[in-house]
């Protein structure tokens, strides 16, 4: 079997049918990955559509990802957070981030999600 590696814009495409996706197996990436099948992300679509009455997108969960990570952060470790960051890389947090030190130039993000269509859904490659 051969699997196909795309681009995120490549989800872009309107007129590409799923269904071609899934026969040639395409894999894509992206930094942040919303799995729909976890109880915490279906609250916050419930929190979500009750609060602003649309569906949120792609930035709304980042967006609360990315405040949630680093005012837990500030929360544990205080301001100097950045010390810590081992322990914020922890694999049990659902977060868009992975830090890795850039030669004493400060921290880079090096997390993607690897993900392909399967049953007209988007399935994380990682946790199957």
């Amino acid at each position: 079997q051969i699997t196909v590696i795309g681009t995120p814009q490549w989800l872009e495409y309107q007129t590409v049918n799923l269904r071609l996706y899934e026969s040639l197996n395409v894999h894509n990436m992206t930094y942040d990955f919303v799995d729909y099948r976890h109880t915490h992300e279906q609250n916050f679509v419930t929190r979500f559509r009750k609060a602003y009455r649309t569906e949120p997108d792609f930035d709304a969960f980042h967006g609360v990802r990315t405040g949630y990570f680093f005012f837990d952060a500030l929360g544990r470790y205080g301001r100097e957070f950045f010390k810590c960051v081992e322990q914020l890389n922890s694999p049990e947090f659902t977060n868009p981030f992975h830090f890795k030190n850039a030669n004493s130039e400060g921290w880079e993000n090096i997390k993607f999600v690897l993900f392909r269509q399967a049953g007209f859904r988007q399935q994380n490659v990682a946790t199957q």
